[in-house]
């Protein structure tokens, strides 16, 4: 990941993994802090530039909570993409084959191909299993399934060659 931080309840920064250069604050705090303490439930942010490393990242946050259960803070961390590219890229799959996350806006999260080149790009996927072209300008026959408890899907496409050939 690329930082943790720990927040209160009231939003002030507890406790941060990042070197914070001194007197520099920690940014802004992101909705999904929120949707964390409004609902007691873990959350994800969209796609966005982490305000410490200056990265494209995605954030996962979960409360905190003291042995009565109140939520005392809220405990995040942010997820270097690069390192999901890579996951991506070791699924065997078909050549010209592409795995991708999208988040609640179909904007691309990690990609198995060029991930860095197409994160941000959005993909709007036309169903759940269709033949689309591609953000790379491929077509490619999609499966596309949403991710439990958030509004995020996987999507994974497969060249039209390669499904016409194996017909």
């Amino acid at each position: 990941g690329d930082a943790i931080f720990r927040r209160a309840p009231d939003s002030r920064l507890v406790a941060s993994g990042a070197d914070l250069p001194a007197g520099r604050p920690a940014g802004p705090v992101p909705d999904y802090f929120s949707r964390v303490i409004t609902s007691g439930q873990p959350a994800t942010s969209d796609l966005n530039v982490a305000p410490v490393t200056h990265r494209q990242t995605i954030g996962r946050a979960y409360p905190v909570r003291n042995a009565g259960g109140a939520i005392t803070g809220v405990l995040a961390f942010g997820l270097n993409l690069a390192y999901l590219h890579s996951v991506f890229e070791k699924l065997p799959l078909p050549d010209g084959s592409v795995v991708m996350l999208l988040d609640r806006q179909n904007r691309i999260v990690a990609r198995s191909l060029d991930g860095a080149r197409y994160v941000g790009r959005t993909l709007v996927p036309a169903g759940p299993n269709i033949m689309q072209r591609d953000v790379d300008g491929q077509m490619r026959l999609f499966g596309t399934v949403p991710l439990s408890g958030e509004l995020w899907s996987v999507a994974v496409g497969i060249p039209r060659s390669v499904v016409v050939a194996r017909l």
